[in-house]
Formats: structure tokens, sequence, C-alpha cells
């Protein structure tokens, strides 16, 4: 990022704009706000509530808040829901030379703050950064699944996304400069897993820094883990590691095709452990009959493949309760086609000699039911966002959120 700069303070303009995304957090918004209040009482600073329209109306406990302090500002938004659209609504309206991020729910220590901003103000930092996981920071004991499961989704972002640039790349705690954000907020998805990973994955050039904090435990309210969080993380990192060759909603598409093989194999040995019967079947003259096991195998990785899609690919559109079984007809018709399209595909490859009389045969199966295979997913994928997924008519953008 250039070594630029905004001009010089103005008279009365903050020195940071805490930007303070919210949904359901009334039990814990005026604790906050009073916390914020305090840690940066030596700087001018202004505190923007972003909520979500909360069922508890926790914008009008912010509201109640911001009549007697008149540093805090509150905006209740009725569409474009979202933490990162939140976030950036926010940053759209602040006033600050530095922009700081930080949730409600009271897990993120407020008296790091102050070294955070100055990190990015005084400091020369793009962007400064909460850590739980490097010098200084620490996680509250707290369930071991989500410990490993927080670690698991760092270690893929610093991979695929932030090349090991940050120890805490999906931390909600973080400061960025006006500069940086001005630069880069045109690029960001409104509707990203995490904000701070969307600047990190977008902004190549910033200039970043850490300070450790205690990440604490939540005391009041619910958390908004999810299984539909952790989709959303996957769709994200995928969109920002090859969002511009790949579709993310077909890579995910596709790796949940790939543990529909899993399935399959696995499907198959236990009907062979089972002794399953063979049946009759024979789909070429001279052939013999085709076992059961397969044809189990097969069935399973359908039934797999459509619960994966279901809830994770297709998500906003997922079939409930009884439109299941709608779905899974749809599914099991659209899977059908492929597998004719594979063996098809196959068969003409095979037929017209490709990829080559002087392959060795094995080689050029392996080949051409590999293009059967391709030719195949491409087309129940492109049918299943057109007619299973597609309720509603759209035309699908391959987006997420």
């Amino acid at each position: 990022m250039a070594d630029e700069t905004d001009g010089p303070d103005e008279p009365g303009r903050p020195v940071v704009s805490v930007i303070v995304p919210t949904y359901n957090e009334a039990e814990n918004i005026a604790e906050l706000l009073d916390r914020l209040g305090r840690a940066l009482a030596d700087l001018p600073h202004e505190v923007i509530v972003v909520d979500d329209d909360s069922p508890d109306e926790t914008w009008r406990a912010a509201r109640a808040h911001a009549a007697g302090d008149p540093a805090v500002r509150v905006i209740r938004r009725f569409e474009d829901r979202g933490l990162s659209s939140a976030v950036l609504a926010g940053m759209a309206v602040a006033e600050g030379r530095a922009l700081a991020v930080i949730d409600a729910d009271l897990q993120h220590d407020e008296t790091a703050l102050p070294e955070m901003v100055r990190s990015v103000v005084d400091g020369g930092s793009d962007v400064c950064i909460g850590t739980r996981w490097g010098p200084g920071g620490s996680y509250e004991e707290g369930p071991q699944i989500r410990r490993f499961g927080s670690r698991a989704a760092t270690l893929l972002a610093r991979k695929l996304v932030t090349k090991t640039r940050t120890t805490d790349p999906l931390s909600g705690y973080f400061v960025i400069s006006r500069l940086a954000y001005e630069q880069t907020a045109p690029a960001i998805n409104p509707r990203g897993f995490k904000i701070l990973l969307e600047f990190l994955g977008r902004g190549r050039e910033l200039r970043l820094s850490e300070v450790g904090y205690r990440f604490g435990p939540r005391r009041r309210g619910e958390t908004k883990l999810s299984a539909n969080i952790v989709r959303n993380y996957l769709i994200a990192v995928l969109d920002l590691r090859y969002g511009r060759h790949l579709s993310p909603v077909f890579a995910m598409y596709c790796l949940v095709g790939i543990t529909g093989v899993a399935v399959n194999l696995g499907g198959f040995a236990l009907g062979e452990a089972v002794s399953l019967p063979r049946l009759d079947l024979a789909f070429t003259p001279g052939l013999n009959p085709i076992r059961t096991s397969v044809l189990f195998g097969i069935e399973l990785s359908i039934v797999s493949n459509f619960l994966g899609n279901n809830y994770a690919t297709f998500y906003e559109d997922r079939y409930r309760g009884r439109g299941l079984l709608r779905g899974f007809g749809k599914f099991q018709a659209v899977s059908m086609v492929g597998l004719v399209v594979q063996v098809a595909v196959f068969q003409l490859l095979e037929q017209n000699d490709f990829p080559a009389a002087s392959v060795a045969d094995g080689l050029a199966a392996i080949v051409n039911n590999g293009i059967g295979i391709a030719v195949a997913t491409l087309t129940n994928f492109l049918l299943n966002t057109t007619v299973t997924w597609n309720r509603r008519g759209r035309v699908r953008r391959f987006t997420y959120g």
C-alpha cells in the first residue's frame, strides 16, 4: 500500500471510528459501549452500531445509550443483512482516520484497541489485527471442538488466502486505515464470510501488524456459529483463492461429489461384506450380470450427494420437511441423466479409438472414463442449478452468502 495520507486532522474529526455490527446483542450492547468509552477516553472517537433489525431490539438499547453519549451513532438496517455488509455499511459513513471493528459479544478485549489504533495512525500499518494465536494472545477455555475448528479454519485461510502474513486471519477484531479501506473496499464481497479475510485476500500489498489479546468467553446471548457459517466459510475461501478462474459454488459441488465417491466405494464394500445377491441384469449382451452391491453403492452416493448439495452447495435454496422427497426425486432423475451421459461419452470415445490406438488399452479406458465423468459432472451441475435447486426461477450468479 502506498505511503499516502489523507491530510491533516480536522478539528473535531475522530481519530478512530469503531464499527460494531450487531444482531440479538441487547444484553451486551450497553456494557460494550461503556467499555469502549473508557478504553478510548484519551482518543477522539466515534462508535457506530449497525444493527440488522434484531428481534431482541438491540438497536433500541443502543439508541437509549446514544441519547446520553454523543460519540455513539446507531444504524438500524432492514435490508442487506449480514455481518460483512453491516461492517461495510458502518465504514461507509465513518469519519475517523482509522476504522476499527469489534464484536458486541464482549469476547474481544477492548483495552487492546488504543494500541491497535496507534499502530495504524502512528506506526505505518495499513491493518492491525487483534490476534488470539500470536504473541500476547490467548483463547479462553471453551469447547475443545470449537477451538479445534477455529485453528483448522485459520490454518486453511493462511495457506490458501493470506500466505501466513498473519497468525489470525479470521479475527473479527481489527483496525484498518482509511486509505487502505478506500482502496480495497470496491473489490470486497459484501456477503463474504469474514470481512477481515476479504480485506486480506483482496488487498494484496497491505502492511500488517498484530496485537495479542485475551479472547474471552461469551457470557450472555447465543453464539452465531452454525453449519451454514461453516459452509459459507468454505465457499468464501474458495472464492478468494480460485474465484477468478472457477465458480466457488461449482468447486463446492465437486467437493461434495468427491465425498460421494467415498460413500459409493463404502456402500459397495458393505454390499460385498453382507453378500448381497446378484441381479440378473446385463445392460450389454454377453456381459456378466451386474452386482447388487454396485447398484447399492451408486444409490447410496446419490443420497449422500443430494444431502451434501442441499445443505452445503445450495443452502439458500435448500429443501425442507416434506419438500426433501420432491427435491430428491429431481436429483435422482438428474443423476440418471448424468449416468447416461457418462456411459455415452465413454462409448463414443472408445468407438473412435480415442485418445489413440498406440495408447495401452487400460490407460485409454481410464482417460475416456475420466472424460465421461467430467462431462457428466458438468451436465449434472447445470441441470441441478437450473432445475433441482432453482425453485425461484432466478438466474444464478454463483456467489455466496
